[in-house]
């Protein structure tokens, strides 16, 4: 079941994103054992892109450390979200230590769609089955984008990039169902276009931030005040 939902959308989206990262890799001079070492222990992207074009601009170590763990911060409470529906009320094991380092932006919409609705046992089997096929077209996408970089043009490698975040966006809006759901997206797309003229270096980090936070302290308080009254 894993493998035939995998092969859908997520699967196709995330193969053409990786065409385009292969495309990257190959004009920023990365060889093709880099990119699919990135894309197999990576799996991630935003800091997949962010680490090869520090490499492409020459960066220090530390500053191309430091930009991709910036961009891993925000898989952290997803993987808080998502792992305690795999482990299912057991106690921790080493695999679950396995499955948080896989946690990727689709990996988790699509697992928060359906392993909490799984029985506890199927639940580790359906997230690794569906890793794997990620994971799987995601290496295909990096060595088909690799090869044909010289024939596709630039704003067409760097369109493809875009559908990881556009899908991304998509599935949060699909999934919502309250005011409480629809809040941080609404107010994040709101305050992007302020904070990418005030800082655009951390646009992305400030809107998410600002707009999960006064999403949380809005509804917590509606929360609070229903249990009063109730």
């Amino acid at each position: 079941m894993a493998f035939r939902d995998a092969a859908r959308a997520p699967a196709a989206v995330l193969c053409l994103s990786f065409v385009g990262f292969g495309v990257l890799c190959h004009g920023n001079g990365v060889s093709l054992a880099f990119a699919l070492y990135t894309t197999i222990f990576m799996y991630a992207l935003p800091g997949q892109v962010t680490l090869v074009d520090q490499i492409g601009r020459d960066m220090p170590l530390w500053t191309a450390a430091l930009a991709v763990s910036l961009t891993g911060v925000r898989l952290l409470p997803m993987t808080i979200a998502l792992v305690p529906y795999l482990r299912g009320g057991r106690e921790t094991r080493p695999v679950d230590y396995l499955a948080s380092h896989f946690v990727s932006v689709t990996l988790w919409i699509e697992s928060m769609r359906r392993v909490p609705f799984l029985p506890r046992g199927l639940r580790l089997p359906f997230y690794f089955g569906l890793t794997a096929m990620l994971v799987g077209v995601s290496t295909l996408g990096t060595v088909a984008g690799y090869l044909i970089a010289d024939r596709l043009p630039p704003i067409v490698a760097a369109s493809l990039i875009f559908l990881t975040p556009v899908y991304f966006f998509m599935g949060l809006s699909a999934n919502a169902r309250a005011a409480a759901d629809f809040a941080p997206i609404l107010i994040g797309f709101g305050m992007a276009p302020f904070f990418m003229w005030l800082t655009p270096s951390l646009d992305l980090v400030l809107s998410g931030l600002v707009g999960g936070t006064v999403s949380f302290l809005l509804f917590r308080r509606k929360s609070a005040s229903r249990a009063e009254k109730a």
